[in-house]
């Protein structure tokens, strides 16, 4: 991407985030099962967007033959997550992810930065474990655990080896 486009990608991002998120909460709340959905960036709001997801998504066919609406919507869950994080510590925030060489995989993407110093791209691990879901080796909880894992690595970050840092 030119210098240009990676601004007005960030441009559509910012002002897409909060009308992508308002989708989302109609789409969710237009099962039965999940009316009352409060999208609240809580756990608990993970956790039944979790168990939502799980039910919803066809994710049918080969691996990278995803519909346009299951992109969008992996996109959308993606963005709540990331907002999710966000809220969930003042010290977890967006970032444009250009100040990186342009062969890193989240050049120029808006990533999640925590003060572990790592950053992540939400829709990235979203698509990852969406694959992983597919093949019936994530359950309802898919998106919850997610969550965790990922708060716990922007906080404390890994050690490189078997798990996070003590």
């Amino acid at each position: 991407m030119s210098k240009q486009e990676l601004i007005e990608y960030r441009s559509w991002f910012e002002a897409s985030l909060p009308p992508r998120l308002g989708l989302l909460k109609e789409l969710v709340r237009s099962s039965r099962k999940y009316r009352n959905w409060v999208p609240d960036f809580s756990p608990s709001s993970i956790g039944e967007l979790s168990e939502w997801s799980q039910e919803t998504l066809e994710l049918e066919g080969p691996r990278g033959e995803e519909s346009p609406t299951e992109i969008s919507i992996l996109m959308d869950i993606a963005m709540y997550m990331g907002e999710s994080l966000v809220r969930a510590s003042p010290s977890i925030k967006w970032e444009h992810n250009i100040r990186c060489p342009r062969n890193d995989v989240d050049f120029g993407a808006m990533v999640i930065n925590g003060p572990s110093g790592l950053k992540f791209d939400p829709f990235r691990i979203i698509y990852v474990a969406s694959l992983i879901l597919r093949d019936g080796r994530l359950g309802s909880d898919w998106l919850s655990k997610t969550f965790e894992l990922r708060f716990s690595l922007l906080i404390d970050g890994w050690d490189g080896k078997l798990g996070i840092r003590p």
